[in-house]
């Protein structure tokens, strides 16, 4: 039952890290959280891993991905101005607000 709830665990924050980049566009908090996307999925792999060496592998092709995804996330913020700034890394208040799909 804890393996599984640090699976679910990795799936939350990656569901909140993909809202911050790909719905709301903030490039700088994106990229100052998928570390912690990466973080997750290793402690998913390895709680897996302490249960099925099999189940553990089968979770290192996320790991991999992960970390080019975060290479690939931080050079983005690095090369994408707005304004001649980059994006901020902390969260802010300036006006932007989340909408859902379901919300009109």
């Amino acid at each position: 039952v804890a393996t599984t709830k640090w699976l679910v665990l990795h799936l939350c924050v990656g569901d909140v890290w993909n809202t911050i980049n790909n719905v709301e566009g903030r490039l700088g908090t994106s990229a100052l959280l998928v570390p912690l996307v990466l973080l997750s999925a290793l402690n998913a792999g390895r709680q897996y891993a302490a249960v099925s060496a099999k189940a553990g592998v089968m979770l290192t092709a996320t790991v991999g991905w992960l970390s080019v995804a975060t290479c690939l996330i931080w050079r983005t913020w690095q090369i994408n101005k707005r304004d001649g700034k980059r994006d901020v890394l902390l969260p802010r208040k300036d006006g932007r607000r989340t909408r859902f799909v379901f919300e009109d």
